[in-house]
């Protein structure tokens, strides 16, 4: 997504160095990392910071972003959620054309012609993105637990009460009642999703491992 601010703090870059020593001897030719969590959890953060942490241990990284894979930009999307709730959750992203690019990355293709989202412009637009010599795939964004060929599942353990600052300032949503009631639906579906996951990481940056 064209124009997002994301601001990677110490606790972001500690968890991910720590998922790095958990997957590195897992790491096949290629492989694929998904990072899910509620908004404002810190995906987007933790994400560049294990594509940093992955760079400097000289495994190239690339990271896809949920929010350029949406139906709807967020106004649209708004617009159509207030006039029925039933609507938040996975179906609102084209999770089986991220799931798509995910698998093709693993199949070996040099490149994939990916939507991007320019949040400013209300718009959508497409862009060619080189894969070859990349060892890693990161997709983040809220439902990415559920896509099926990530290799390596990350889920951040904080809710939407957690996260009130974090949303703030990244200032893309405005933080009214309806909002919130958005977020405490999104937060009954997702949290559902933490048992999928391979890996959880805390708020303080320390991370577990399941399964």
């Amino acid at each position: 997504m064209k124009d997002d601010k994301i601001a990677v703090k110490e606790w972001h870059r500690s968890a991910a160095r720590a998922i790095v020593e958990t997957i590195r001897d897992r790491l096949g030719p290629r492989h694929t990392v998904s990072v899910g969590g509620e908004s404002g959890s810190g995906k987007s953060e933790i994400a560049t910071a294990l594509a940093d942490a992955l760079e400097t241990e000289g495994l190239s990284a690339g990271i896809l972003q949920a929010d350029d894979y949406f139906i709807y930009m967020s106004r649209e999307c708004d617009a159509l959620r207030r006039k029925c709730l039933d609507l938040v959750g996975p179906r609102e992203v084209k999770l089986d054309y991220l799931d798509a690019h995910l698998r093709a990355f693993k199949q070996g293709a040099e490149d994939i012609y990916k939507p991007v989202a320019v949040y400013q412009e209300a718009r959508f637009e497409h862009e060619v993105m080189p894969l070859a010599g990349l060892r890693v795939l990161i997709a983040e964004g809220t439902y990415c637990t559920l896509l099926e060929f990530a290799d390596t599942k990350v889920f951040i353990e904080r809710d939407y009460r957690d996260t009130l600052a974090d949303r703030t300032a990244r200032g893309r949503d405005p933080m009214d009642a309806f909002t919130e009631r958005i977020l405490k639906i999104e937060h009954g579906i997702v949290r559902g999703h933490r048992a999928l996951a391979d890996v959880i990481v805390h708020g303080d940056g320390t991370i577990e491992t399941q399964g």
